[in-house]
């Protein structure tokens, strides 16, 4: 998998960075709607306990927080505004395609900027991570 990743960050850039962008957005989508249909299908759409819509969110951020390191492994320059773009845009993408009512713009927003801030926090991380690496590396 390894030997992949690193021929995708060897490609031009243009090409590497919209087929990373392809990639995660794609991820993103196919992660939340699966989620989504394995917890209406358990839970026949009846959130009615606090704690059952706290743990699914906590799920589906962890979700968003993964996909910002993805994106943040794949994308090697600039990876904390890339995978959080990359994120809010998996997130805008997966709520037009399930269809936004009229009273729902305000959830778009909030999940497009809690997906921003977590695909850079996950992007953050990454990057962290990559520089101890090559630090350790170095000695």
């Amino acid at each position: 998998m390894n030997k992949y990743i690193n021929k995708i960050s060897e490609l031009p850039s243009r090409i590497g960075l919209t087929l990373s962008y392809i990639i995660c957005i794609n991820l993103i989508a196919f992660m939340r709607n699966s989620f989504r249909i394995i917890m209406w299908y358990i839970f026949n759409d009846s959130f009615q306990n606090i704690w059952l819509i706290k743990i699914s969110n906590a799920i589906a951020y962890s979700m968003l927080f993964w996909c910002g390191c993805i994106a943040g492994h794949l994308i090697q320059k600039k990876s904390i505004f890339h995978s959080s773009l990359v994120v809010a845009l998996g997130v805008m993408y997966t709520f037009l395609l399930s269809g936004v009512g009229p009273n729902d713009y305000i959830l778009l927003l909030e999940g497009i900027s809690t997906g921003a801030a977590l695909g850079g926090i996950g992007g953050g991380c990454t990057l962290i991570v990559r520089k101890l690496r090559h630090s350790k590396s170095k000695k």
